[in-house]
C-alpha cells in the first residue's frame, strides 16, 4: 500500500489497513509459492467484492514470468487444450463454477497437481480421434466463491491445493474503501477528487452499519457503482447520487431530491453540533445521522448560519434545555 496515501487515515484505520496488507502478503507469498515451482496448486475461496483476485493479481505480476488468465467458461476438452499447449504455465482460474463442477475437468485438475513420489505430473485424455498424453510442468490458481467442498470430487483433493479462505468484515471493507478514496477516481477522462470519493466512502460504511434491509456493501460496489454515480450526479445534477446508490444495495427505488437532502443534513450538523461538547463527538453524531464525514459537516454548518437556521435551532435548543 502507498505510504503517502496511508498517512492521510486515522490511526486506526492505518493499522486495521496493516493487518490487512500483512493477510494478502501471505496469499501472495503462496501465490510465489507456485509460480517459483515450490508447490503445484494454490486455491482461494470467499464473496466477491472483497480484494481476493487483487491479491493474486499482484502476487503473479511479482513472481510469474507467465502466467495465463481464464474466467465465465471453459470445457473439459479446452483445459486439456490449453495446460498442453502451454505446460509449463502457471494457470490462473476465475469464477469458473461449471469447470470446477464437471466431473472430466476435475480428473484434469487432479492429474495436473498430483506429483506421486515425486514423479512426473502427466495428464491423460481420451477421445475418440487419439489418446492424448503430456507431462504438465506448470501450476494452477484457483479463485471461487465457494469452497473446494461444494465442487464434488475436487474436494477430495482439497490437500493439493492447500485452499485459504479470503473474507474482509464490514470494519475492513470499510478501512479499505477509504483507503481507495485517497487515490481519488477517473472514469472516461473524468475524475473526483479524494474528497468526494470519501464522503461516497462515508456513505457506503453508514449504509452497512444501518442496515435496515438486507443490503450487500463491497469493493465493486464502491469503484464500480457509487463512485461512477457520485460522477454522474456531479456532471448532471437532479436527483441525488445517495438515493441511486441505495437503491443498488437495498434493491428497490429509494428517492430524495437534492434539496430535500442538503436540507436535512444542515439540520443533523446544527444538532449535532449542539449536542456534542467537542469537535469528535459532533463529528461522529453527524456521521451516525448522514454517513457523512468533516468537510460535508462544516459544508452545512456554513450553509445553515448564512440561511439562519443555526440561530433558530439553537434557540429552540436553549429553551427546551431551560424549559
Amino acid at each position: 500500500m502507498n505510504k503517502n496515501r496511508l498517512k492521510q487515515l486515522p490511526g486506526a484505520d492505518q493499522e486495521l489497513l496493516q493487518f490487512i496488507d500483512e493477510r494478502s502478503a501471505i496469499v501472495q507469498k503462496r501465490v510465489a509459492s507456485v509460480a517459483q515451482g515450490y508447490t503445484h496448486a494454490f486455491f482461494v475461496w470467499g464473496p466477491g467484492g472483497h480484494g481476493k483476485s487483487h491479491a493474486i493479481a499482484q502476487g503473479l505480476k511479482q513472481y510469474a514470468a507467465d502466467f495465463r488468465y481464464y474466467n465465465s467458461d471453459m470445457s473439459a476438452p479446452g483445459l486439456v487444450e490449453e495446460l498442453c499447449k502451454y505446460h509449463e504455465s502457471i494457470h490462473f482460474l476465475e469464477d469458473m463454477e461449471q469447470l470446477y463442477k464437471d466431473a472430466k475437468a476435475q480428473g484434469v485438475l487432479r492429474s495436473a497437481c498430483a506429483s506421486p513420489n515425486g514423479k512426473p505430473r502427466v495428464v491423460t485424455w481420451t477421445n475418440k480421434k487419439a489418446i492424448i498424453r503430456f507431462p504438465f510442468k506448470g501450476g494452477i490458481i484457483i479463485a471461487a466463491n465457494q469452497p473446494l467442498k461444494n465442487y464434488g470430487n475436487l474436494g477430495a483433493i482439497a490437500s493439493r491445493f492447500s485452499p485459504v479462505e479470503w473474507r474482509l468484515s464490514d470494519p475492513e471493507l470499510g478501512v479499505m474503501m477509504r483507503y481507495i478514496a485517497t487515490g481519488g477516481f477517473e472514469h472516461n477522462g473524468q475524475k473526483l477528487t479524494a474528497s468526494e470519493c470519501q464522503e461516497v466512502a462515508d456513505f457506503l460504511v453508514s449504509e452497512m452499519e444501518v442496515r435496515t434491509r438486507e443490503t450487500k456493501v463491497d469493493l465493486r460496489t464502491f469503484t464500480e457503482q457509487a463512485l461512477p454515480d457520485f460522477l454522474q450526479w456531479k456532471n448532471e445534477g437532479g436527483l441525488s447520487w445517495e438515493s441511486i446508490v441505495r437503491s443498488r444495495i437495498q434493491g428497490e427505488p429509494v428517492a430524495e431530491r437534492r434539496s430535500e437532502r442538503v436540507e436535512r443534513q444542515r439540520h443533523d450538523a446544527v444538532i449535532a453540533y449542539l449536542k456534542g461538547s467537542n469537535t469528535d463527538e459532533r463529528l461522529l453524531l453527524f456521521r451516525e445521522a448522514t454517513g457523512l464525514g468533516r468537510r460535508p459537516f462544516y459544508d452545512r454548518i456554513k450553509e445553515a448560519r448564512q440561511c439562519g437556521l443555526f440561530e433558530q435551532l439553537t434557540t429552540v435548543n436553549c429553551e427546551t434545555v431551560n424549559g
